[in-house]
């Protein structure tokens, strides 16, 4: 039964069987993993556990001095879609952060993205298993700051306390030719209290 989501270790073996040696199987599996968690694409690859565009990369490219995930979006590619495994349970100061830039590539020249009215990047949550998704923040023109280096954003998790939830970021092109980054996509969790103690000795 892994109704409750967590770490399941499956065995199955064979009974009489005469070469004891071979008839045992194991497998282990997640069904949701715990929090603190991070992915910094270091690996160099599509994280294990993730649904993500197949014509997303991974890649250590275009001035970035680290591995990230990215799209060249355009009218040809309209949407990139980031989806983490189940993780849980939330606590109430747990929150989600990640990395992003937009950049423009023209030969070797690297500079940064103005979005257009239609262009965004979306942060939902879902705590159905990916069927449904809540929308939980943007950015748009409205609040995105061009730039060429990586800008961090937080986004709260507490309204999710004691619930196990799947997060999604999802780019929308609106106009242009431009490709997105995006690193360091972390679940922190910071405790009410450190519990910390001192002994002061004369």
């Amino acid at each position: 039964n892994s109704a409750t989501p967590g770490t399941y270790n499956i065995k199955a073996w064979i009974v009489g069987d005469v070469q004891a040696a071979n008839d045992t199987a194991y497998f282990t599996f997640n069904s949701a993993y715990p929090v603190p968690f991070g992915e910094d694409f270091e690996r160099g690859g599509i994280p294990r556990d993730w649904s993500i565009d197949a014509d997303a990369v991974v890649v250590k490219d275009r001035g970035n001095s680290s591995f990230t995930l990215s799209d060249n979006l355009f009218s040809g590619d309209a949407s990139l879609r980031a989806t983490t495994p189940t993780f849980g349970p939330i606590a109430a100061n747990d929150s989600l952060t990640f990395e992003y830039r937009y950049v423009n590539i023209s030969g070797n020249d690297i500079t940064a993205t103005t979005l257009s009215a239609n262009d965004r990047l979306d942060v939902l949550v879902s705590t159905d298993c990916g069927r449904t998704f809540v929308l939980l923040q943007s950015i748009t023109a409205a609040n995105h700051v061009a730039s060429t280096q990586l800008r961090r954003v937080t986004v709260k998790l507490g309204a999710y306390a004691t619930r196990y939830i799947q997060i999604r970021i999802a780019a929308t092109w609106g106009g242009g030719n431009y490709w997105i980054d995006l690193d360091n996509i972390n679940l922190a969790r910071c405790p009410a209290k450190l519990n910390l103690s001192s002994t002061i000795r004369n």
